[in-house]
């Protein structure tokens, strides 16, 4: 008969080429008797492994279940342990809370009660476990509860992942396996299999399999599928599979399955988007192949095949070298076979567009930058469809920059290449190259490494050397096509020059409270080409010279700023303790001389005119009129100090009356007339603990006008104040949330992990309103109310504008699962909403699922879009969205 003891600490399994000894070998029995055994040989396990039990606790009568042996030391000592030959590789360790028996005759290892094995990074917890080192197998099986149900069930687990079965057999030399009943979770995934078998390289089979996102025991739905392969890490490969809604099947399934795990770290299909456009047809969406090279590079193929001939190709590309750069290329190409305003065509209009994105890490020497977007075509707005006119604003810009910093010198390069398009316009301007060779500041008087003590320490200048080539489209105030036979054209009427600028500076402290800056700055530039004007039949015209031309100027001024503090005291007993303002006036002055040579005086029918030499360079002409020019600006800020009444040991609270109160103006001596420049007024402000938010801007003409003539006089001299509002600006807004705060944990609701070069790109925030993610469900209310009123007035035409317009945007949580979210704009001067900017959605929480609907009423392509689907993101293509457009009833 097997013999039996009872043990508590934990026992390990080494392996060994030669078997161990040991001698006076003691037990108790559960009766209390002693047995002896002499020289007993443990078997060898699998023909290399056997057995060794450290000492365990003293016997003792109060615990008759502990036993005491001693490992007695190997009788020769030339059998040493060498390397492991059979099929472990590494220590067993396993213990158990009721009971552990060999029996050597079988040779099984039993373990009873709440049995852990570990090996490697693998462990094994169950109610009965046993282990035969002659087939090398083990087998766990669980305990059955009072109801007839195994509770609990054995519990595989090896690294991160844990297994669930109602029997669990492994075999260690073979490392294959089997399961009945088995449970696993995967990510976000549950998985549940009737009876699965574990192949080599983490590979499993099961003939039935149920795969859900729902935690619940009773899920609210679960795919169901047969003859399924699954590749731990991978994927899931399933014969028919069929969708079962509250245990309900439903018409959703296929002939066979394919589901991607979420693996950030590899090659894959990227599975298309199935669907239906109104104006398009239907569509197989963005599918294709990423390609994983590594963590530094990796690139996406997709394509998009559309019913009525549309066609779509993008290939995407990121790449990164750490402490060195990153970047993004993208090209796409779009074909395009009918339009709204036609039928079906045959012939396809193409249209590709190109991006690239390229940043250089914190480097000392040098610096590479690039924001590069060329299309063919103007660029449509996301929502936008075909037929609608294109955006107001369909500009690409482009622009590629490099840096370098000359080590041990002031000097650094920046160099840059620039391409910008207007597609409303067909206005085409490319910068190629430009070039800036800058300094540092360099102290003229100072010492090295000495600090300043003198006014005179201070005085620095700089250096900037400027060269640019500017070309664009328009000639003759036409923008002409770019085509190989205008390039001709374009570059004949190219314009480039060079510009040098020295500016000298310091900074000096009066009386400890004024800070006066006085400058210097001296600007040459150099043009090679020139106009000369000539008046032909009451017209002018000009000819153009080349030669190398120098336009130079000067300017000198300075400005003086102070701060000025002032503060009211009040008694402590009063509510309002205290009140301060500060002042902060600034007046400048800056002298201009005027330089005629750089201009052509000419008589015309309307009288003396003169005209700009070198009109269009790049750098601009100095002003042929001489300008002392006085800049006068004072900003104020004021706050109060409260006391809090129902806190006596509290800290008076700071509240600010106004964040911002300012002025400014100019006034030229030099000019013919109209000396004072226009009045600025601006004002900032928040009010009931900055729950509401004001701001005012607004610019006056100090002149004012007899029979809608401006005239040498001042508004105020004839009692209209200020003078002539030209402008004026006014916004408010205010947000209101509810306070109230959900007790219960919040569900984790995470978006779809990505891989590591997803650094790469900008971290965009997850709106919490955006149909496609999670929608935050844990803000009952909150309403945001903007209202903005703009008023111009344009002088010389006498015409009035006004814009005033309030937005609403809030969302509201009906119930717990509910929300409903809202945006709009009114606009009162029509009278109406603003219909691209008015929208309605719903969401619906259905634990494993979101339902979703977007409505636009008032766009000028009406549209709603309805959606329901799975949270979890392997199973994301699981939903229904159905969306349309429509024309204005």
């Amino acid at each position: 008969m097997p013999f039996v003891w009872y043990i508590l600490p934990t026992i390990h399994l080494y392996p060994v080429d030669t078997p161990r000894v040991y001698s006076s070998f003691s037990a108790i029995s559960a009766k209390n008797k002693q047995h002896s055994l002499n020289n007993i040989i443990l078997p060898q396990y699998g023909g290399s492994f056997s057995f060794r039990v450290p000492k365990l606790q003293p016997f003792s009568w109060s615990n008759p279940n502990r036993i005491s042996f001693i490992e007695m030391q190997q009788t020769n000592a030339q059998q040493q342990a060498k390397e492991p030959t059979g099929p472990l590789k590494d220590i067993i360790e396993y213990q158990a809370q009721d009971s552990i028996t060999f029996d050597i005759q079988e040779k099984n290892f039993n373990i009873y009660g709440a049995g852990t094995i570990g090996y490697e990074d693998a462990q094994l917890t169950a109610e009965n476990i046993s282990l035969n080192w002659s087939n090398n197998t083990i087998i766990a099986t669980g305990k059955k509860n009072e109801e007839g149900k195994i509770d609990p069930k054995p519990v595989f687990q090896q690294g991160n992942t844990k297994y669930i079965a109602e029997e669990i057999r492994y075999n260690f030399e073979s490392k294959r396996g089997t399961a009945r009943r088995l449970f696993t979770k995967l990510e976000e995934i549950i998985i549940r299999a009737r009876k699965a078998k574990m192949d080599v390289e983490d590979t499993y089979y099961t003939d039935q399999i149920k795969l859900t996102s729902c935690n619940l025991t009773n899920p609210h739905y679960f795919v169901k599928a047969r003859d399924v392969k699954f590749v731990k890490g991978k994927r899931v490969a399933s014969g028919p599979f069929q969708l079962y809604f509250d245990g309900v099947p439903t018409i959703l399934g296929f002939f066979y399955g394919l589901f991607y795990l979420p693996t950030p770290k590899a090659s894959g299909i990227i599975r298309p988007q199935i669907g239906e456009n109104g104006e398009k047809g239907f569509f197989l969406k963005e599918g294709g192949y990423y390609f994983y090279f590594n963590d530094y590079i990796d690139l996406a193929l997709r394509g998009s095949l559309y019913s009525k001939g549309d066609a779509a190709f993008m290939a995407n590309s990121r790449y990164k070298k750490r402490y060195g750069y990153n970047g993004s290329l993208e090209y796409t190409r779009v074909i395009t076979s009918r339009t709204a305003e036609t039928a079906l065509q045959e012939d396809k209009d193409k249209e590709w567009g190109f991006k690239w994105q390229h940043r250089t890490d914190n480097s000392r020497v040098s610096s590479l930058t690039a924001e590069v977007d060329i299309q063919s075509k103007s660029p449509r707005n996301s929502s936008q469809t075909r037929g609608e006119p294109d955006n107001i604003s369909a500009k690409t810009q482009s622009k590629i920059r490099y840096n370098r910093k000359f080590l041990g010198t002031p000097y650094s390069l920046n160099t840059s290449v620039a391409h910008s398009k207007d597609f409303k316009n067909k206005l085409t301007n490319i910068t190629f190259p430009e070039l800036v060779l800058n300094t540092t500041p360099i102290y003229i008087f100072r010492r090295k490494n000495s600090i300043p003590k003198y006014w005179y320490d201070d005085i620095n200048f700089k250096h900037t050397s400027e060269f640019k080539y500017d070309l664009n489209n328009t000639i003759d105030n036409k923008n002409l096509e770019f085509s190989r036979e205008n390039w001709p054209k374009f570059l004949k009427e190219s314009r480039y020059g060079v510009k040098h600028t020295f500016p000298i500076v310091t900074n000096i402290k009066l009386f400890n409270y004024f800070n006066l800056n006085p400058s210097f700055e001296y600007t040459e530039r150099w043009y090679f080409k020139q106009l000369a004007y000539k008046v032909v039949q009451d017209s002018v015209t000009n000819d153009t010279t080349k030669g190398l031309y120098r336009v130079w100027d000067y300017k000198t001024g300075a400005d003086l700023q102070t701060t000025i503090y002032g503060t009211h005291f009040f008694s402590e007993e009063a509510t309002v303790q205290a009140i301060r303002h500060r002042i902060e006036p600034s007046v400048g002055l800056t002298y201009s001389p005027g330089f005629s040579s750089y201009w052509q005086r000419i008589q015309n029918k309307n009288g003396e005119e003169f005209k700009d030499k070198f009109a269009g360079e790049v750098y601009g002409t100095p002003k042929h009129k001489a300008s002392a020019l006085l800049t006068m600006k004072v900003d104020n800020t004021v706050e109060i100090k409260v006391r809090d009444t129902n806190n006596t040991a509290a800290k008076p609270k700071k509240i600010p009356v106004f964040e911002s109160l300012n002025m400014s103006t100019t006034y030229d001596f030099l000019a013919d007339s109209f000396k004072l420049g226009d009045i600025n007024l601006g004002a900032r402000t928040r009010l009931l603990d900055s729950l509401i938010s004001l701001e005012y801007n607004a610019t006056f003409d100090p002149y004012t006008y007899i029979e809608k003539k401006r005239v040498e006089e001042f508004a105020w001299q004839h009692g209209k104040g200020l003078g002539t509002m030209k402008k004026y600006e006014f916004k408010a807004s205010t947000t209101l949330k509810s306070k109230y705060q959900k007790t219960e944990e919040p569900s984790k609701k995470e978006p779809l992990k990505k891989d590591a070069l997803d650094e790469l790109e900008p971290k965009h925030h997850i709106s919490s309103l955006d149909s496609t993610q999670y929608v935050n469900f844990d803000t009952p209310w909150q309403l945001t109310l903007a209202y903005s009123q703009i008023y111009t007035y344009n002088i010389e035409k006498d015409s009035k504008d006004t814009t005033r317009q309030l937005q609403f945007k809030g969302e509201v949580d009906i119930t717990q699962n509910w929300k409903i979210a809202f945006d709009t704009i009114y606009d009162f001067g029509k009278q109406e909403l603003v219909g691209s900017a008015t929208s309605l959605k719903v969401f619906r929480d259905l634990h494993c699922w979101q339902m979703s609907f977007d409505w636009k009423p008032l766009a000028s392509r009406q549209s709603y879009e309805f959606s329901i689907g799975l949270k979890a993101p392997m199973l994301q293509d699981l939903k229904f969205p159905h969306n349309r457009e429509y024309d204005k009833l």
